[in-house]
């Protein structure tokens, strides 16, 4: 039988699914939120180890406000990782496009 394709997916699925045909990428995700900004983050401790974990790229989402995006990339600083700002594309807002910001 043929399968249905929807035009939706859920948040988990967009996130964390992956199909086989992208294997060969070798991607690894981190997702982390946290519902306060770096300083308070900061400030509490909660942290997530990133011993044996090389971040090779980050992408900044839309929303990420301007402080929390300079503290980030400070932090970045001499490291060799890949930095991409997230936005809506201008001629198709279905979709996302990730500019490379110079370092």
């Amino acid at each position: 039988g043929s399968k249905v394709m929807s035009d939706y997916i859920t948040l988990d699925n967009a996130l964390l699914a992956k199909g086989d045909a992208w294997k060969y990428e070798k991607e690894t995700r981190l997702l982390y939120y946290e519902n306060s900004d770096i300083a308070e983050t900061r400030r509490s401790g909660n942290y997530i180890s990133l011993n044996g974990f090389g971040i090779k790229s980050i992408y900044f989402g839309y929303r990420i406000s301007e402080k929390d995006k300079k503290d980030v990339m400070e932090a970045c600083k001499g490291k060799h990782v890949d930095l991409f700002q997230v936005r809506f594309d201008h001629a198709d807002l279905t979709k996302l496009v990730a500019d490379r910001i110079p370092t």
